[in-house]
């Protein structure tokens, strides 16, 4: 609604002297002001790009902050590839195909990762396997570490990197059932 909030906006309020806030982490566009302070977000993953001009006079004296953003996403088909960096995505490509491409299974069913949703299905089914492959009662995963779904039909190495491309450990623990309480809530949450 272009009112900015969040811990940025309080920063703001909290802290005198500031001349703009590059915030993020919230996958947000924000371009707007709390307290006179310029806040600034550049939506994520290079979606789109957030700017900040800081303008002085002749004698050395701020008189301007300017903010932009610029929403990349918006105009994909207008941008220029860049020959140099493709050709180096294009060497990783074809050099990784053996591997990426390699079949290692198969999903009888989809399985959405819809990652507004506090539980998936994509999710459940990792937690599960996580159970079988660690002998425990129960697994909890991160959402946010699983990053799509999966398809019906053949699953591949690329198609694995594409769902858990982080370098995350599997754990485990024991906890109390009130800290598991805690946990399960603070993660709904």
């Amino acid at each position: 609604n272009g009112v900015v909030t969040g811990e940025a906006a309080e920063l703001a309020t909290a802290v005198p002297g500031l001349d703009a806030i590059f915030s993020g982490h919230s996958h947000q566009v924000v371009n707007g002001t709390v307290n006179g302070v310029p806040i600034v977000q550049g939506y994520y993953n290079g979606r789109a790009i957030s700017k900040v001009k800081v303008v002085y006079d002749k004698t050395g004296e701020q008189f301007a902050v300017l903010t932009e953003v610029d929403e990349l996403y918006k105009r994909v088909a207008d941008l220029p590839i860049d020959a140099d960096t493709a050709a180096i995505v294009e060497k990783y490509t074809t050099e990784l195909e053996p591997i990426l491409g390699e079949v290692i299974g198969e999903a009888t069913v989809a399985y959405p990762h819809e990652r507004d949703k506090p539980v998936t299905e994509m999710g459940q089914l990792t937690s599960k396997m996580m159970t079988e492959i660690t002998g425990t009662d129960i697994a909890i995963i991160n959402g946010g570490g699983i990053r799509a779904g999966l398809d019906a039909g053949e699953v591949t190495m690329g198609d694995m990197y594409t769902l858990f491309p982080f370098d995350n450990t599997v754990v485990t623990l024991e906890l109390k059932g009130s800290d598991l309480k805690r946990v399960i809530e603070h993660g709904i949450a």
